[in-house]
């Protein structure tokens, strides 16, 4: 909550330097072996999945 209270800097450029650094820290634990990768074949059954499944709903 204390997050959502304090000023946000939501210029082009905070926004920018927010996902470099997202990205490298997602890169530096790829690399340490901290994450684990799922074979695209598998995100893709599973998008279908979920796809088959909204459409009956």
């Amino acid at each position: 909550m204390d997050s959502l209270d304090s000023a946000s800097d939501d210029s082009p450029q905070a926004v920018a330097a927010a996902w470099d650094e997202e990205i490298a820290r997602r890169i530096e634990d790829c690399d340490a072996g901290r994450t684990r990768g799922i074979p695209i074949e598998q995100v893709q059954a599973e998008i279908q999945l979920l796809l088959r499944q909204h459409a009956k709903a």
